[in-house]
């Protein structure tokens, strides 16, 4: 299958490192480190909770990381052009045009660069502005996995369920953000590289970046964005975790042999036609009966009424005890990684090892003491930091 255009561009421009590149640059507002959400496929971004903020995430139904926030302070760099390719910053003028293109004149991009379908694809970004990194200043990996693993079933049971199934979860570390900037995308996998970005005849994007954001694109291939005072600038690349979270309802035997007596009716794919009679596709179909001759006779499967079904009839088996939903978390890549992240991210490894060291020690000299069964127990509710009833054998 071939990558979406966001997917192509993020690959291309992966050699200069700096995260993971935006086909669509996302607010600032929006995107920025402690957001949790997903990327959707037109690339925009929805924020589930926001960790950066005190109280967000309780507010929204989640836990707080289990580590203090901090950040770091903001980072000036300036990238002006940046290329997939020598070839690339040939093609598209950045190597000799980044004057025209400060002035937002148009590049004259060569009729080989406009016709390499089926070829290596190129990219281009330009941001004529300084570049802003701000990032969570601290280990990131290991806190966030386990915020993931403490909330994944207060995830799966919210209103995005179907959307972290299809785009996963994001957690974000860190950013790289600029007031406006300049993308181009030469396909080798799709003539219309627009990506979403619908430019109609006056070169003005029709649904583009958002309400307040310009999004311009011009003759030559190129997108310009530039970000409103509500935006906060204009988020060009980021860093962070990548999960898949999503849930299945694990019967338990006696509910099986219920389903086993409540075995679904035969299915078949039934062909679809067009007004010439040429075959044109498929659905999926129930056997509902057989007519005189031995003939099937279908019915079409309405597949979103038998998902809602199914649903239901889960979580009926759940209330009625007969199954217990399992939440599945797989742990996806990270992006944006420095050896500097590598580094605090194997202090703290090394911080929670010494402190479960220390506190197995201090059990063990509990149970071995001389001290009042509830005592003891009081001792191992602080080291646990609980406050249920702990039972001293």
């Amino acid at each position: 299958m071939a990558p979406t255009p966001f997917e192509e561009y993020a690959a291309l421009m992966k050699p200069y490192g700096d995260g993971h590149y935006l086909y669509k640059p996302q607010p600032y507002s929006k995107v920025h480190p402690g957001v949790i959400g997903f990327f959707d496929k037109q690339g925009s971004w929805t924020t589930i909770t926001d960790l950066s903020i005190p109280g967000q995430s309780e507010k929204d139904g989640y836990t707080k990381l289990g580590v203090e926030w901090n950040s770091d302070e903001p980072e000036l760099a300036k990238w002006n052009s940046r290329a997939s390719s020598q070839e690339a910053a040939h093609s598209f003028g950045v190597d000799a045009g980044v004057s025209g293109l400060a002035a937002g004149g148009p590049v004259d991009v060569s009729a080989e660069a406009k016709n390499k379908w089926g070829q290596t694809g190129k990219a281009a970004l330009f941001a004529n502005d300084s570049v802003i990194n701000q990032k969570y200043s601290g280990a990131w990996k290991s806190p966030i996995a386990d915020w993931v693993k403490v909330n994944a079933k207060a995830l799966v049971n919210s209103p995005w369920k179907g959307d972290l199934k299809e785009h996963g979860l994001w957690a974000i570390k860190k950013t790289w953000s600029t007031q406006e900037c300049k993308i181009t995308l030469d396909s080798a996998h799709h003539r219309d590289t627009s990506g979403g970005f619908k430019v109609g005849a006056t070169g003005v994007a029709e649904g583009g970046l958002s309400g307040s954001s310009a999004v311009k694109g011009d003759s030559a291939g190129w997108t310009t964005f530039t970000a409103s005072e509500k935006d906060q600038g204009l988020v060009v690349s980021y860093g962070g975790s990548a999960f898949r979270v999503s849930a299945f309802t694990k019967l338990f035997t006696h509910a099986l042999l219920k389903q086993v007596e409540r075995a679904a009716p035969e299915e078949v794919l039934k062909p679809v036609f067009d007004a010439d009679g040429v075959q044109i596709g498929t659905v999926r179909a129930r056997v509902v009966a057989y007519d005189n001759d031995g003939n099937q006779i279908l019915e079409e499967i309405d597949e979103e009424a038998e998902r809602k079904e199914k649903e239901a009839n889960d979580q009926k088996l759940i209330e009625e005890g007969d199954a217990e939903e399992v939440v599945d978390i797989e742990i996806g890549e990270d992006v944006g990684e420095t050896e500097e992240d590598l580094e605090l991210e194997r202090q703290y490894q090394a911080s929670k090892e010494a402190e479960l060291k220390e506190r197995n020690e201090k059990i063990a000299a509990l149970q071995a003491a001389d001290l009042p069964a509830d005592v003891k127990a009081a001792e191992l509710k602080k080291l646990f930091n609980v406050t249920e009833e702990v039972t001293v054998i």
